[in-house]
């Protein structure tokens, strides 16, 4: 078995094996060639940062790593073994590979998300030095488009002030929905606001195909006054009243208790786990 990086590794490639070794997880999923390089664009995936295993040539493992060059940080978008490899401790030597590379790059922290109940997973990770630091629940559902407050108005936003936006806050993002990963989709998401008189008071941002809300939040004096549900109702028109909010920080108990009041089921629950590199 032979590691190495994956700069010189085809997309359509990468998305061969991706696919493999998704296609029995505990939630299968399938990617399309264009949402690989969503993906890989929006997480910021840096090949030469991501590492293969290769079999002869062929490559049946991979960790893909987006990079964030603001904090020095990088970002598992991906681990995948094809089944028949599997048992073999590739993910743990593919991670012996790839971090001395990272310390030489002056990388100081990695970050993923793993389901919850994906035991055997986080085992392996914390084996290799990762430690959980917060959960993260998944949203989908439909919602009841009609309630509205009908003294803002709500339209689309480009170039926001994110200095401002952050004191809306009350947690900060999972990486994919991070202000840069934010930046980098800005081709396949949509950002509205909600103006009163005193202008900004709150904003959604929304995947324009998918209907998944990346960010959402209203101003702290102006909360209670039905802005969230104002915003998601207005995007939820355009999607038949189906949205979804992945990797809301369960600690933020206002978001999530708005989310369940607005009808949207808790179906999943991550674990965002990080590892220093001293």
């Amino acid at each position: 078995m032979e590691f190495k990086t994956l700069e010189t590794i085809s997309e359509d490639h990468i998305l061969k094996v991706f696919n493999h070794s998704f296609s029995d997880y505990v939630i299968p999923f399938h990617l399309e060639l264009e949402q690989l390089k969503t993906k890989m664009n929006t997480e910021n995936i840096t090949l030469s940062y991501s590492v293969g295993a290769f079999d002869k040539e062929q490559l049946v493992g991979f960790i893909l790593h987006g990079y964030d060059p603001n904090r020095l940080a990088v970002y598992n978008g991906g681990t995948g073994v094809i089944p028949e490899y599997r048992g073999n401790g590739l993910t743990k030597q593919m991670y012996a590979f790839i971090l001395p590379k990272l310390k030489e790059q002056n990388i100081d922290q990695l970050v993923l998300e793993v389901i919850s109940n994906n035991t055997p997973a986080i085992k392996s990770y914390e084996t290799i030095g990762y430690q959980k630091v917060r959960e993260l629940n998944c949203y989908t559902g439909s919602v009841d488009c009609k309630i509205m407050n009908t003294a803002i108005e709500i339209k689309e936003m480009i170039d926001p002030d994110w200095e401002h936006l952050q004191s809306y806050w009350d947690v900060s993002p999972a990486w994919q929905y991070s202000i840069d990963a934010v930046k980098r989709s800005d081709t396949v998401n949509t950002m509205y606001g909600a103006f009163s008189t005193q202008g900004l008071i709150a904003y959604v941002i929304v995947n324009s195909t998918s209907g998944r809300i990346s960010q959402l939040a209203v101003s702290q004096e102006h909360r209670r006054k039905k802005l969230a549900t104002s915003v998601v109702n207005h995007i939820a028109t355009q999607f038949d009243g189906k949205v979804s909010m992945i990797n809301v920080d369960s600690s933020c108990v206002s978001l999530n208790a708005f989310l369940g009041q607005l009808g949207l089921a808790h179906n999943l629950t991550q674990h965002e786990m990080k590892m220093n590199l001293d």
